[in-house]
């Protein structure tokens, strides 16, 4: 087989306080257990085929993985080296825990309003693996009302809660610090040694030539204008 089938074990977290944690035994699809979900890693699974397991007894069961990854062979050839695991683990999800969807915990009925996971998967490292099987462990978060229906109003107050939370994470990373190595010693300024002494030379500015200024008459057209009286009272 060119591909790869791997199991994702699920743990729930809840918003409310009285069942912070659901147990993923008392969420049952077809009656089948949802203890450990099957899922492909070379194989991009499409919402259809999602579906379509779904409606089967044994639901996302290796068999079933299986039985799609060889009728996909026969007509693809398939990357070992891609890695589709976490959109087929959110698709899953997606299909398993849809908005809206009735839940009865402690004799309580809930809706779902949202699911929401971090799209990290953790090797369990207590399952004793058969053969190359692998389960990781995911944490989703499932956001429950209590009643069967939900309004306009819940919607809104969910997206706007997911705004503030990304706004929120936003000015985290934009004003994150970086740590500051301690002991890191503090460079000291010496004087340097050796060299000319370097003298200053006085600027010299050389005076130049005043303007005459409007208005005022030169010595000379004064001198002038006299002779010329003198002149005319002796005629």
């Amino acid at each position: 087989m060119s591909y790869i089938i791997n199991y994702f074990h699920p743990k729930i977290e809840t918003n409310i306080e009285t069942i912070p944690e659901i147990d993923i035994e008392q969420i049952k699809m077809n009656n089948v257990s949802l203890n450990k979900i099957a899922f492909l890693k070379n194989i991009k699974l499409e919402k259809k085929n999602i579906l379509n397991m779904l409606t089967k007894s044994t639901s996302f069961s290796k068999f079933n993985m299986r039985t799609f990854a060889e009728s996909y062979e026969k007509s693809n050839v398939i990357d070992q080296n891609a890695d589709y695991s976490v959109d087929n683990i959110q698709g899953i999800i997606d299909v398993l825990f849809p908005p809206g969807k009735n839940i009865i915990l402690n004799k309580q009925n809930y809706i779902i309003l949202r699911t929401t996971w971090n799209r990290k998967y953790k090797l369990q490292t207590s399952y004793k693996r058969e053969n190359t099987d692998n389960i990781f462990d995911i944490t989703i978060h499932i956001d429950f009302k209590k009643g069967d229906t939900y309004t306009l109003k819940d919607k809104l107050d969910i997206s706007c809660e997911d705004r503030y939370t990304r706004i929120e994470e936003d000015i985290r990373e934009l004003f994150k610090r970086k740590k500051v190595k301690k002991d890191i010693p503090i460079p000291v300024a010496q004087p340097v040694k050796g060299g000319r002494k370097r003298s200053r030379k006085k600027n010299t500015y050389k005076k130049g030539r005043r303007t005459k200024r409007k208005g005022k008459r030169s010595k000379k057209h004064i001198t002038s204008r006299k002779t010329r009286q003198s002149r005319q009272k002796r005629k």
